[in-house]
């Protein structure tokens, strides 16, 4: 009972009140009217409660019973729902509105935080360059450093070369022609000094020396002892360079590996 007094006190219209459908015609109207009316008189209701559920009972039954009264409440009715009905399409379409714009804004957050990523890779890639450069640039600046030194090796190498080749033109008299009259360094039988009269090499000869040049043995002249002097110091001269010129080939093997 509790339930359909409540139902009557906060219906928003007169057949919500009486609870009947809207194309019901009077005799339902009247019918359920009486029925509400019997059964509320037999129930123990305060004052207050007594008063307003037959007041709007009596209100509905007045409107709905009468044709006039209820062509124009229908009328109203549906100008209601009508407007109702805009309203809730129009919280419809500001919803939709706001989602959109929450959508919009969303995307604008998410293009901004892709655009400072593309910045951020960007920076990287700058930065990646300018350390390609400074790079390139060192390489370039040894490699600077170690052409004068190559090129120097080179020419040493070459001139070396030269005389090795010189050297290897006049050394065509026998090593140990003359080793028995003299000596490019001083030795017991070899103590008395001379030197030559093209290359002022110095060198040994031995007491026999003269003696043997006197008698001309196997035919023997100053010329050829000198040259063949000359010759055995270049000799020596080849050998020097022959050790200078592996050192400095040691040299520009390390330089490549570096």
């Amino acid at each position: 009972m509790e339930r359909e007094i409540n139902r009557i006190l906060t219906a928003n219209d007169f057949y919500k009140v009486l609870g009947v459908p809207i194309n019901s015609d009077f005799e339902t109207i009247n019918k359920k009217y009486e029925e509400l009316v019997q059964r509320f008189k037999k129930e123990d209701l305060s004052n207050g409660e007594n008063n307003s559920v037959f007041k709007k009972l009596q209100e509905s039954y007045d409107c709905l019973s009468s044709t006039t009264l209820r062509k124009k409440y229908d009328l109203k009715l549906k100008q209601t729902k009508q407007k109702e009905n805009q309203n809730n399409k129009s919280d419809v379409v500001i919803t939709e509105e706001k989602e959109k714009k929450e959508t919009e804004l969303k995307s604008n957050k998410l293009t901004k935080k892709e655009k400072e990523k593309e910045k951020e890779q960007e920076k990287e890639k700058e930065k990646e360059k300018e350390q390609e450069k400074v790079k390139k640039n060192e390489n370039e600046k040894e490699i600077k450093k170690v052409k004068p030194q190559r090129k120097k090796l080179i020419l040493s190498v070459l001139l070396l070369v030269v005389i090795s080749v010189f050297l290897l033109r006049n050394s065509f008299f026998d090593q140990n022609k003359y080793k028995y009259l003299v000596s490019l360094t001083p030795k017991e039988s070899f103590q008395n000094p001379r030197t030559t009269s093209k290359m002022n090499v110095e060198y040994y000869v031995s007491p026999s020396f003269e003696s043997d040049l006197s008698n001309k043995k196997e035919e023997m002249s100053l010329e050829r002892i000198e040259s063949w002097v000359e010759n055995q110091h270049l000799k020596l001269l080849q050998k020097n360079c022959k050790e200078q010129l592996i050192i400095i080939l040691k040299k520009l093997k390390k330089i490549k590996n570096d």
